[in-house]
């Protein structure tokens, strides 16, 4: 997964300290399933980080999470004032 940066040992402890969230995490906030979640991650929709000594763990950032849901917000349209009779 190119859209997945890899952290070091060093790092990985600074990003579990930070808001960064496991995939089932943004999963459950945004209402996609997982495998959804891991394809807009390849798709460059979400940041994410590769944690852990073998680099298998994924944590994708809080505020790209907060910035997709941005993107995705549905404004509604005022409703129509009805005519004068």
């Amino acid at each position: 997964m190119e859209a997945i940066e890899a952290l070091g040992a060093d790092q990985m402890e600074n990003a579990q300290a930070t808001d960064k969230l496991k995939v089932a995490e943004v999963a459950r906030l945004t209402g996609l399933s997982k495998a959804t979640v891991l394809r807009e991650i390849e798709a460059g929709e979400f940041t994410a980080y590769r944690v852990g000594p073998s680099q298998l763990h994924i944590r994708v950032a809080r505020g790209s999470v907060d910035a997709y849901l941005d993107r995705r917000r549905v404004t509604a349209e005022p409703a129509p004032i009805p005519a004068a009779a």
